[in-house]
This record gives structure tokens, sequence and C-alpha cells, in this order.
């Protein structure tokens, strides 16, 4: 499985943006529920129950997919303090360290300051989710001695094209300012160790769960725990006429992803934009088909001609779009040759006379980073990702 693990990987392009803050919203609404008002004023899709059909490409491959919008709202006092926060969980696309585009399953905690909601906390409950042709991905909270334990257990299964299981357990407590993790363990395979099914115990024994099945079967539905959202993927068609589909290339339907809201049972999907986009494969790396329709442009040369040579302040980047922004961090990367997997990065460094492209995205890894960035190249990444997480830019 691929992973993001270090700020290097990490500042690479993200497209999706999540709001830190709303518009002002009317001075009436002061009694409304936080639950009312996100709905209300929140630009990004609402999914209360969507079934969404997975199909077969022409070559026998799984059509892969990206996933952006809210899976559940609920208005509750995560840490005991007599103060309810709004709780918001969410699928969105990311890109990874190689810029193949995944699903990510987040949460985040918002809170109404003055006449607008802010976010104030963000948490990654599941990475490199709906990947294959079997998912069940659960969203609960626990109980613990000063307030709750939101958990995520995912579990994605390939039985079409390969035979295999990745699952996950994360879980965490909130602070009033932040979350705390209590519990992160991932494995991948088609059989596991004694070893691997202890480490799934403990993580969770560490919220005080004690399924009698682990890996394999759901822990919310073994210890009778009600769930907040669901993400379910399952076949619709018998397995011998998918295998005969896949082995013939015939491009067909082989299952359904079912989205399940238990929090907003009352309210209607809300779509902003499309929830569900299908990704292409080019080069053997997944590419949203969104961008063909994504073209960055910039007048000069560069948006930060010195970037490796002067430490860029806050004041700088606040006079710049989010796109420039997007661009000048990348730009560090381009000017040491790294290819970019996505099509309207590609594009654009393309059309710049100075950029030479040398450096697959596999090949830039951390370590090849360190080796090429000078310090000021690092700061300078890290304080445009710190800039883009504080104002909700770039997937950030």
């Amino acid at each position: 499985m691929k992973r993001t693990k270090a700020i290097l990987a990490a500042a690479l392009a993200g497209s999706m943006a999540i709001s830190a803050a709303f518009p002002a919203m009317a001075q009436e609404d002061g009694g409304a529920t936080l639950v009312d008002l996100f709905y209300t004023y929140s630009k990004d899709n609402m999914i209360v129950e969507y079934y969404d059909s997975n199909y077969l490409t022409e070559s026998g491959k799984l059509q892969k997919k990206s996933y952006d919008g809210f899976l559940a709202l609920s208005q509750t006092d995560l840490d005991w303090d007599g103060t309810e926060e709004l709780l918001a969980i969410r699928l969105k696309p990311a890109a990874d360290e190689d810029g193949d585009t995944v699903n990510t399953l987040i949460a985040e905690v918002y809170q109404r300051k003055d006449n607008t909601l802010q976010r104030s906390a963000q948490y990654t409950l599941a990475e490199d989710i709906l990947a294959y042709d079997g998912a069940q991905i659960d969203v609960f909270a626990v109980d613990g001695e000063s307030g709750q334990f939101l958990c995520c257990e995912a579990r994605d299964s390939a039985t079409l094209l390969a035979d295999g299981v990745t699952w996950s357990m994360r879980a965490a407590g909130y602070d009033g300012e932040s979350f705390y993790e209590v519990s992160n363990v991932s494995m991948a395979g088609s059989a596991f160790s004694a070893e691997d099914t202890e480490a799934a115990r403990t993580a969770m024994n560490a919220v005080g769960l004690y399924p009698q099945d682990l890996i394999w079967a759901s822990a919310a539905e073994q210890c009778g725990l009600g769930l907040i959202c669901t993400v379910r993927r399952y076949h619709t068609s018998e397995y011998e006429n998918i295998r005969a589909a896949i082995d013939a290339g015939q491009a067909q339907q082989y299952g359904e992803t079912w989205f399940k809201n238990y929090m907003n049972p009352d309210r209607e999907n809300k779509f902003a934009k499309e929830f569900a986009v299908k990704l292409t494969e080019s080069a053997g790396q997944a590419q949203t088909a969104q961008t063909d329709g994504v073209h960055y442009s910039f007048d000069g040369d560069y948006v930060i001609p010195d970037s490796d040579s002067r430490y860029i302040t806050e004041e700088d980047l606040s006079s710049l779009s989010a796109d420039e922004i997007l661009l000048a961090r990348n730009e560090i990367y381009a000017k040491h040759g790294r290819i970019f997997n996505n099509a309207a990065l590609d594009e654009y460094f393309r059309s710049k006379s100075w950029y030479q492209p040398t450096v697959a995205g596999s090949d830039f890894t951390d370590s090849y980073a360190a080796s090429v960035f000078n310090d000021c190249e690092i700061a300078n990444i890290s304080t445009m990702v710190k800039y883009e997480k504080a104002h909700g830019l770039n997937g950030y």
C-alpha cells in the first residue's frame, strides 16, 4: 500500500479543497443547530444514502473512482466539557506520494465562532480505501473515561483480480483543541499470522472493544455499536458471470457501493458538484478524469523565482491565489526535474522553457528530495503547507 508519511511527500499537489471557515451566516440563524448551519451553508456534497454502480473496463480491470462529500454530521460533546461541537465525516480524493488519486476518509470538528463555522481539528480515519471489488468501512464512537473515541474500521477485499484484504483500525479522542490518537494499526495480505491478529486485538482493546472475530468481521456489529456512517461495496452479479466478463474483456457492472449516513436520516442528499468521479489510467498511474478540464496558468516563468534562496513568509503567500501557491510549492520540485503524474501540473510545467523533466515521481522519494533540496527549499515547502492547512487550501 502506498502511504504519504513525510512533509516532502505530502506536499505534492492536491486539487480538492476543504473549507476551514464558512461565509458569514444570516443573523436569524442564531438558534439553528450546528448541523442545520453546516448543511445550509456548506458548498460541498452531503450524502444521506447513495448507491453507486461499479463497472469492469474493457481491459478486464476494475473501473476506479474517487468520491468527494460529507457522509455524516453530528452535533455532539466529544470531550464531555459541556459544549457541543460539530463532528463531520468526509470522504475525499487525495494525491498519494506518486501522484495517484486515492480515497481518504477524514473526521473534522467545527465550532461556531461569532457568525461563522470554523474547523478546529482534523483526523485521518482511513487512507487508500475503495480500491478493490469489496469493502466495509464503519465509523463509530465508543465512550472512554473522559470523552468519546472516534473509531474507523476499514476493510477492502480483493476477490476478482487478486486475493487479499487490506485492514485498518484507527481511533482518536478529542481534547477540545485537537485529536489525539489512541489506535492506528493496518495490515494487508490473504492470510494473517498470530502476531497480526494480536496487533488487531490490541488496537480494539485500546478503546475498550473486545470482539471475538478480528479483521474478517465487523467489530461494531459484534459489539452491538451504532454506526455514525458506513460504506459497503459488494458484488451485484454471480462470481462466475463476473469472471467470464473479465476473461472476455466485457465492460459491465460487477458491483455497487452503498453510502449510508445514520446521523441525518431525515435530510436529503445535497449535491454541489459531482460526488463520484471516474478515474482513468495512463502509463500505469491513475489520474482523475476531471484534470482534463483543469488548466493552470501564470504569465511569468516562476511564481516565486527565488524560492531556493529566500525564506518565504505568510505575508508573501497572502497576496497569492490558491492555485498560485500550489504552483509555487510544486515549482520547487519542478526545478529539480520532478515528473508530475497530475495531468494539469504536467501540462503547466512542460510549458515552461526552464523545466527539464528527468526524475519519475516514484523515484522522487523523501531521501532523494533531502539530497537535492537545500535548507531554504525545505523550509519554504513547510511554510506553504502550513499556510494551506491553516486556510483550507489545495486539499488540506
